[in-house]
Protein backbone atom coordinates (compact mmCIF):
# COMPACT_ATOMS: atom_id res chain seq x y z
CA UNK A 1 0.00 0.00 0.00
CA UNK A 2 2.79 2.28 0.60
CA UNK A 3 4.49 1.62 -3.28
CA UNK A 4 0.92 3.13 -3.97
CA UNK A 5 0.96 6.26 -2.19
CA UNK A 6 4.45 6.98 -2.58
CA UNK A 7 3.39 7.02 -6.45
CA UNK A 8 0.65 9.35 -5.96
CA UNK A 9 2.81 11.45 -4.31
CA UNK A 10 5.43 11.72 -6.86
CA UNK A 11 2.23 12.17 -9.39
CA UNK A 12 1.45 15.34 -7.42
CA UNK A 13 4.61 16.74 -7.10
CA UNK A 14 5.84 16.45 -10.62
CA UNK A 15 2.44 17.75 -12.00
CA UNK A 16 2.74 20.46 -9.09
CA UNK A 17 5.92 21.64 -10.19
CA UNK A 18 4.36 21.58 -14.23
CA UNK A 19 1.54 23.27 -13.04
CA UNK A 20 3.82 25.92 -11.28
CA UNK A 21 6.38 26.73 -14.62
CA UNK A 22 3.01 27.18 -16.78
CA UNK A 23 2.01 29.91 -14.06
CA UNK A 24 6.20 31.05 -14.20
CA UNK A 25 5.93 31.33 -17.73
CA UNK A 26 2.46 33.20 -18.64
CA UNK A 27 3.45 35.92 -15.75
CA UNK A 28 6.49 36.16 -17.14
CA UNK A 29 5.15 36.89 -20.76
CA UNK A 30 2.19 38.97 -19.61
CA UNK A 31 5.02 40.93 -18.01
CA UNK A 32 7.56 41.04 -20.50
CA UNK A 33 5.24 41.85 -23.59
CA UNK A 34 3.52 45.10 -23.60
CA UNK A 35 1.86 45.33 -27.27
CA UNK A 36 -0.88 42.47 -28.14
CA UNK A 37 -1.76 44.96 -31.16
CA UNK A 38 -3.52 44.80 -34.23
CA UNK A 39 -1.20 44.36 -37.13
CA UNK A 40 -0.75 46.24 -40.09
CA UNK A 41 -1.60 43.88 -42.78
CA UNK A 42 -5.12 42.96 -41.39
CA UNK A 43 -7.08 44.14 -43.64
CA UNK A 44 -4.90 42.65 -46.40
CA UNK A 45 -5.39 39.31 -44.55
CA UNK A 46 -9.08 39.59 -44.12
CA UNK A 47 -9.45 40.37 -47.74
CA UNK A 48 -7.41 37.33 -48.86
CA UNK A 49 -9.65 35.10 -46.01
CA UNK A 50 -13.23 35.95 -47.70
CA UNK A 51 -11.83 35.97 -51.12
CA UNK A 52 -10.32 32.09 -50.41
CA UNK A 53 -13.96 31.62 -48.90
CA UNK A 54 -15.93 32.98 -51.66
CA UNK A 55 -13.85 31.10 -54.08
CA UNK A 56 -14.28 27.66 -51.80
CA UNK A 57 -17.91 27.83 -51.51
CA UNK A 58 -19.05 30.07 -54.27
CA UNK A 59 -16.76 29.49 -57.32
CA UNK A 60 -16.02 33.43 -57.13
CA UNK A 61 -13.20 33.66 -59.66
CA UNK A 62 -12.11 37.63 -57.98
CA UNK A 63 -8.95 35.84 -55.68
CA UNK A 64 -7.53 34.31 -58.44
CA UNK A 65 -7.45 37.95 -60.20
CA UNK A 66 -6.10 39.89 -57.24
CA UNK A 67 -2.11 40.75 -56.45
CA UNK A 68 -2.56 38.98 -53.11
Amino acid sequence: MSAVTNRIGEWARFHGLALGACALFLVAGLAIVDDYGVEGDTDAQRFTTIGTLDYILHSDQTLLRTHD
